[in-house]
């Protein structure tokens, strides 16, 4: 589940559909995205398991 706040930022993309991101407004990172044009997709970024703290303990 996500939950909390978060900032938009609105692109178009190469097909001229409009794209948009959405950040953590504490620390920047991309939370997921949503595209016009795949409107039942929520997409989600790969947890970064190269960055100590989104490591598995």
């Amino acid at each position: 589940m996500i939950s909390g706040t978060s900032k938009p930022y609105v692109r178009t993309a190469a097909s001229g559909g409009k794209v948009r991101n959405y950040f953590c407004p504490d620390c920047g990172s991309t939370v997921y995205w949503l595209a016009d044009n795949l409107p039942a997709m929520i997409a989600l970024p790969p947890v970064r398991s190269h960055i100590p703290s989104f490591r598995r303990r």
